[in-house]
């Protein structure tokens, strides 16, 4: 059991790692693309920064969390619920975890959506 939370660690700061990693990989794909064409549209910044865009970068990027916290609490309840043995308590609280784990993630999902709507419709 204590393998299996070292792994799960190792794998969550691997994931954060990359997403970390991947804002500077398109902030440098997007200068050398500045570069080669200044008068690309990647390369207009009068905008840059505005009030809206700093909202939908923030609201993006907590509900990008939770998605992902939710997807991490699925495959822990589904991994408690495999390693159970049958015990009625442990798989009613896995199916539990699940159920839960889902709403959440659809919630994100809609709030996602609601909240990109909102900000292009005004």
């Amino acid at each position: 059991m204590k393998k299996f939370f070292i792994g799960m660690a190792a794998f969550a700061l691997l994931a954060v790692g990359t997403l970390t990693l991947a804002p500077e990989v398109s902030a440098n794909a997007i200068e050398e693309a500045c570069r080669d064409n200044p008068q690309s549209a990647l390369c207009n910044d009068s905008d840059a920064g505005s009030f809206e865009d700093i909202i939908r970068t923030i609201i993006n990027v907590l509900l990008t969390v939770v998605g992902i916290v939710a997807v991490i609490m699925i495959i822990i309840s589904g991994l408690r619920m495999v390693i159970s043995s049958g015990e009625a308590k442990a798989v009613a609280s896995a199916k539990n975890g699940i159920l839960y784990s889902v709403i959440g993630l659809v919630v994100a999902i809609l709030a996602f959506a609601i909240v990109n709507f909102v900000l292009d419709t005004f």
